[in-house]
């Protein structure tokens, strides 16, 4: 996989140099995709450009906040509009978008990531990408925003839940690194005993913004020592403060969820990294050290490429326990908190 270039505020942070770059895309590649994340500015009620692509006129890739609140994209025969009241002024924008030159896989990702809203879209419009149609306008472009990447391959809308090189899984010869899982291995499980392992893949993913990973960190959590997984990985939490504030036995919680810059926190120290996942006849809880964290759940590998699962079994679409937003996450550790310290 080839990052074209990937900006954080300060500039380029990786890639291969800009005036180097072979502008057509070769029809073995056959993808482009960028994505830009952001908060917008205070203040402003005239349409605001977030990015605009160096390419001519007619065929630049522009990205825009209209001043009721919708947002625009545009680039060449692709014209996306979202609902006003998409994005407010110190709200948090992400944006993906992904096109290829036979037409079957353009892909719009717009989320507001403070509101939760969203628009997913596959325009089927044949769109021959160039990266001069992407490549930024102007450097202020890339100042105001969080990150900026531009890649020449397919790149998921979302990593799905996975977890970091190295991470030993507990299987009945022992801990084995996630890396060395291999189709056939068996793992051990929390609810369903010994499972085969169908699947096992790794990615390179981006690790800025939104989409850094969570350092889950020893002896919190029941580590013996630290695990990076991804942000939207689940943790599997139960105990007397969770029945008392949700009245479950059992509820998963997202890694992204928990941090606190204590005993999680996100790690910003690298633009991209590998990550390992695998695939179970059963989504289930995996323990590492003695924290339970989980498998790869089918309907999560879906949206993480965008794609439907309305068609899944439920068991493959969600998971059988409730998971718990950020607020009810960082209630659930003030909680333990405060009961560790009654307790000292």
């Amino acid at each position: 996989m080839v990052w074209a270039a990937i900006w954080d505020a300060t500039g380029q942070v990786d890639g291969v140099e800009i005036a180097t770059m072979p502008k057509p895309i070769s029809p073995e590649s056959g993808h482009v995709t960028l994505i830009v994340e952001g908060r917008l500015p205070r203040g402003s009620e005239r349409p605001i450009r977030l990015w605009a692509g160096a390419g001519a006129d007619t065929e630049q890739f522009g990205f825009f906040r209209m001043p009721d609140g919708a947002m625009r994209l545009f680039h060449r025969d692709v014209d996306v509009m979202t609902q006003p009241g998409m994005l407010q002024p110190g709200e948090t924008f992400h944006l993906h978008y992904r096109t290829d030159i036979n037409g079957r896989d353009t892909l719009v990702d717009i989320r507001n990531l403070d509101s939760g809203l969203r628009l997913l879209l596959r325009p089927r419009v044949s769109v021959v990408p160039d990266l001069t149609d992407f490549l930024p306008r102007s450097p202020r472009y890339v100042e105001q925003l969080n990150f900026a990447a531009l890649a020449t391959h397919e790149v998921p809308v979302g990593p799905a839940p996975c977890f970091q090189a190295g991470t030993p899984i507990n299987t009945p010869a022992g801990p084995v690194r996630v890396e060395d899982l291999r189709p056939g291995m068996v793992v051990d499980t929390l609810d369903r005993g010994l499972q085969v392992v169908r699947w096992a893949g790794r990615r390179e993913v981006l690790c800025l913004g939104s989409m850094a990973p969570v350092v889950l960190r020893a002896p919190y959590f029941g580590l013996t020592r630290d695990c990076t997984v991804s942000a939207q990985h689940r943790l599997l939490m139960d105990g007397t403060d969770v029945e008392y504030l949700f009245g479950e036995e059992r509820v998963f919680v997202r890694a992204r969820d928990l941090v606190n810059g204590i005993s999680a926190r996100r790690d910003h120290t690298r633009p991209t990294r590998v990550f390992h996942h695998f695939l179970l006849d059963d989504h289930d809880c995996v323990m590492v050290g003695r924290c339970r964290l989980e498998t790869l759940l089918l309907g999560d590998m879906l949206s993480a490429n965008g794609r439907n699962t309305g068609q899944l079994s439920e068991a493959d679409a969600s998971p059988h326990y409730p998971t718990l937003d950020r607020a009810a996450a960082q209630s659930l550790l003030s909680l333990i908190a405060e009961h560790r310290r009654v307790a000292a």
